[in-house]
């Protein structure tokens, strides 16, 4: 008997499957770096019986001028590692399987996720743990998807579907609609995928404890994931001096974008626009 788990990056809570997955769109302009992070303030209020009662709220997103305005604060700190780009190149391509009609972008783009990913050395002891496992990264058209294959007792095999032309929109607050800073690039996404690879991968005994092999949605494995990511996107954010969204829940809108290191913005204006365009890889 074989089963197989998926879990998908920006699915609704109820399910993880592609066909659960918010309506596509294309964003109207993309910046090329992650965005500041959205950040929970507390307020100490006195209600009517004189008790202290803390009020929590999020505070506005950061504009589109003001992300552009942190790109620079930490370049030196953003430089790529040759010989990590060069690994992490491979393991991309090594574990890429190719079918008739992918995009003739995804050479390219691996290359362009390099470059990116070598960055940052969480990321590559993340790619350097994955190296000899059983893993398969697919092109599925606005897909960011990861199935483990196997039984009841074991995890034969993890395939992570990929689109790296699709970023996708977090958080929703207001002001989200025209800053990068409540989305993510499709470099990222992969990141959050390569997560979920990790855990049933190379800590398959305690994914299999979970019950995940047997169920549709197995929210333990998604928590530890999305915990799992917003460790990794802090990190990041400590280095370049930006910030991704954080994240308490397993939701989000995909968005099309013109490069893997490009984050959605739905609405900019055409400065802003023109701006980001002009940083893109």
């Amino acid at each position: 008997m074989i089963l197989s788990f998926c879990a998908g990056l920006a699915a609704t809570p109820q399910t993880t499957t592609a066909d659960s997955l918010t309506p596509v769109l294309a964003a109207s302009a993309s910046a090329n770096l992650a965005p500041v992070m959205t950040t929970m303030q507390a307020t100490v209020v006195y209600g009517t019986n004189h008790r202290p009662v803390i009020q929590l709220r999020h505070r506005s997103p950061p504009t589109a001028a003001q992300v552009l305005t942190t790109l620079g604060a930490k370049a030196d700190q953003r430089d790529s590692d040759p010989a990590a780009e060069t690994f992490i190149t491979e393991f991309l391509t090594r574990h890429y399987q190719a079918a008739v009609g992918d995009p003739k972008t995804i050479k390219a783009d691996f290359a362009s996720l390099a470059a990116y990913f070598a960055r940052y050395p969480q990321i590559i002891d993340l790619i350097k743990a994955l190296r000899d496992q059983n893993l398969t990264l697919q092109y599925r058209a606005e897909t960011w998807q990861t199935e483990a294959l196997g039984n009841p007792y074991e995890v034969n095999h993890v395939i992570v579907y990929f689109d790296t032309r699709m970023g996708a929109q977090l958080l929703y607050q207001p002001g989200c609609e025209t800053t990068p800073a409540c989305s993510i690039s499709p470099a990222d996404a992969l990141l959050h995928e390569l997560l979920h690879a990790k855990l049933m991968l190379l800590d398959s005994e305690h994914f299999l404890a979970t019950g995940a092999m047997n169920s549709l949605y197995p929210a333990e494995h998604e928590r530890e994931v999305i915990s799992a990511e917003n460790r990794l996107y802090d990190a990041m954010n400590q280095q370049d001096g930006l910030s991704r969204p954080l994240r308490h829940r397993h939701a989000g809108e995909l968005l099309q974008v013109a490069c893997p290191a490009c984050i959605p913005v739905k609405h900019l204006d055409a400065q802003n626009a023109e701006i980001n365009l002009s940083l893109q890889n």
